[in-house]
């Protein structure tokens, strides 16, 4: 039997040539008539790869040696790679990353959502360090009891210790330094550190299992006196068992609760619990193409608005019409009222609850425009049949993941509306993710 299509089984070598990648960044190679998926592989790579699951529906395999390299392989700048699971493609080069993600966009609306879109821009990162306005760092102790911090290996709770990360900050990874000497000073531990800068500073969230204590007033003080542009310290007591990051009783330990943030002219106040857009200069490329898909509108509906960011920017585009956004999250709203006050807009109001059942209440009077920026889970059922009741002349969407947009995309179409524009944007650069901006028209 020809080796290409010999079947593969468990612990089998073959030699294989990588021809793409997954949704999570690992390498595929067809072995044995199959498609196989192999972290840490380049599009081009020749490997010798040993197979390390096996099942009817899923293969996985290891390189155990590269014969002949990718000419997009690079060598990986940073020593946490490729154990931490924070990163995915620091082992490849930047235009094949943009390559990826483009291709992972158009493929994924086509297999999943029966839609051909060729995307009209793909906006590169124009920094591929330090990018990211938030950082959430799980803290413990080695098997020595050293204090550390850093990242959960990919599908464990087990944290690689991570001192500098690249994506971060200088003052996010100040922040993890501090809280690491206060653990072996005070012998105190944390679940958590969760930071967000802004032009205004960064304000840094302690989560820990425990009430704040006389321990908890000199972390206060050490960061204040190790991180640049400190504005302010809080304690969220959180004793849960579950994957929760945030939402305990919070306590104020020095400063403010808030960062203060710019973002295409206009001003934010920014809490640690607000949805934010991570990559602020790719926002903001972002957040103008999707009101050029929005085109012109006397009524405007935000959904999943988070602090009021692409509202106050509808609202500021066109001081006329009446914009309105939706969010589940208390502390969201509030920002986002806050923010309408702070920047002097007056046409653009704020509801507090579920996208599905917000969108229900403009039944009767439908916007022309609504913006859809969901979690990576996509909208609920509730809500997309709650958009194709209202039917408003056009939908933008703003997803970070393909194959939830593709999916939602297929559902809408099939209720009476056409998928016009693509636009793929990287606000993650050395991830697997990707941002993807859709127009929708509805069908006359």
């Amino acid at each position: 039997m020809d080796a290409s299509v010999k079947p593969l089984n468990k612990n089998d070598v073959r030699v294989c040539e990588i021809t793409g990648y997954t949704s999570e960044g690992m390498g595929v190679a067809r072995i044995g008539g199959r498609a196989v998926f192999i972290p840490g592989g380049a599009r081009g790579d020749t490997c010798l790869v040993r197979a390390t699951k096996v099942s009817a529906n899923v293969a996985y395999g290891r390189i155990e040696r590269i014969e002949t390299p990718s000419p997009h392989r690079v060598t990986p700048d940073c020593p946490a790679f490729p154990r931490c699971g924070g990163c995915q493609f620091r082992h490849i080069s930047y235009g094949e990353e943009l390559r990826a993600k483009k291709q992972r966009a158009e493929e994924t609306l086509a297999r999943i959502g029966g839609i051909s879109l060729a995307a009209q821009d793909v906006f590169a990162a124009p920094e591929l360090d330090g990018y990211r306005n938030k950082a959430s760092f799980p803290v413990g102790r080695d098997a020595g009891g050293v204090p550390v911090t850093g990242f959960y290996r990919e599908r464990t709770h087990d944290i690689v210790p991570v001192e500098t990360c690249r994506l971060q900050s200088a003052e996010a990874n100040a922040c993890a330094k501090t809280v690491r000497e206060w653990m072996t000073q005070t012998g105190r531990s944390l679940r958590h550190i969760v930071t967000r800068g802004g032009d205004g500073g960064i304000l840094v969230c302690l989560v820990s299992a425990y009430a704040p204590d006389k321990s908890a007033a000199r972390l206060a003080e050490m960061l204040r006196r190790d991180v640049p542009g400190l504005c302010g310290a809080v304690w969220q007591e959180h004793a849960g068992q579950d994957n929760v990051i945030l939402g305990g009783r919070q306590s104020l330990l020095w400063g403010s609760e808030y960062v203060r943030d710019e973002l295409c002219g206009l001003e934010f106040r920014l809490s640690v619990q607000s949805f934010y857009q991570i990559n602020k200069r790719q926002a903001g490329r972002m957040y103008a193409r999707v009101l050029e898909y929005a085109g012109e509108y006397e009524s405007l509906l935000d959904l999943y608005c988070g602090a009021g960011t692409m509202t106050l920017m509808a609202a500021r585009a066109r001081p006329g019409a009446k914009v309105f956004g939706a969010e589940i999250v208390p502390e969201a709203v509030s920002d986002a009222r806050e923010n309408a006050a702070r920047n002097s807009i007056e046409n653009a109001g704020f509801i507090l609850g579920d996208a599905g059942e917000a969108a229900a209440h403009f039944e009767a009077n439908p916007p022309d425009v609504i913006l859809l920026d969901p979690p990576r889970k996509g909208v609920s059922p509730e809500t997309a049949a709650a958009l194709l009741r209202i039917r408003p002349a056009r939908i933008v969407y703003l997803s970070c993941d393909p194959a939830t947009l593709a999916r939602d995309l297929k559902l809408l179409c099939a209720g009476g509306y056409a998928a016009e524009s693509l636009t793929v944007a990287d606000f993650f650069p050395r991830t697997a993710h990707v941002e993807c901006a859709v127009k929708l028209v509805r069908k006359q």
